[in-house]
């Protein structure tokens, strides 16, 4: 994918949390909202499951592509500077009853339209919809 002639990717960065983003070393590069088809570049392998997790967490099909490097470290770096959605990450917690009863906290505080848990990669991923805002969940996996 020709990233570094497209600036798109800034318009649909905040649909996948940033650290899902660097573990996996990807970006979403362009975003099809009629027929809800997000394309996701990888820096080197595919990961299919990430791509299945984000496509249950979001109701979109996905679509792989590799993009060089040093472009998506690039992108990377300027995703870094711009302003995120809230994102809250929680790399001890591996009980999960304590993940449950904190997105329910999470959910109960937020007054949320909708809450949405999915195992993408090395997270489990919360996704908590409230009043036209997204806030996010990041559960990490503990590596066995």
């Amino acid at each position: 994918f020709p990233l570094e002639g497209h600036r798109r990717f800034l318009e649909c960065a905040n649909l996948i949390p940033a650290p899902m983003l660097e573990s996996a070393r990807m970006v979403p590069v362009h975003h099809v909202a009629a027929s809800k088809l997000l394309y996701v570049a990888f820096a080197e392998s595919i990961d299919y499951t990430i791509l299945y997790g984000i496509e249950q967490m979001l109701d979109v099909r996905t679509e792989p592509c590799l993009a060089q490097e040093s472009t998506i470290a690039r992108a990377m770096e300027e995703l870094r500077q711009r302003q995120r959605p809230s994102e809250v990450l929680f790399d001890c917690m591996t009980d999960p009853r304590e993940m449950g009863a904190t997105t329910r906290s999470y959910a109960v505080q937020l007054a949320a339209d909708d809450v949405r848990i999915v195992s993408c990669g090395e997270y489990i991923w919360s996704r908590i919809e409230s009043r036209g805002q997204t806030h996010n969940l990041l559960f990490q996996i503990p590596q066995q």
